[in-house]
């Protein structure tokens, strides 16, 4: 469970990332 939010923020960062 943990481990899938972690992945989650990191999507979420690329994706600002890359914005």
């Amino acid at each position: 469970m943990y481990r899938n939010l972690f992945y989650n923020n990191l999507f979420l960062i690329s994706k600002q990332l890359i914005h």
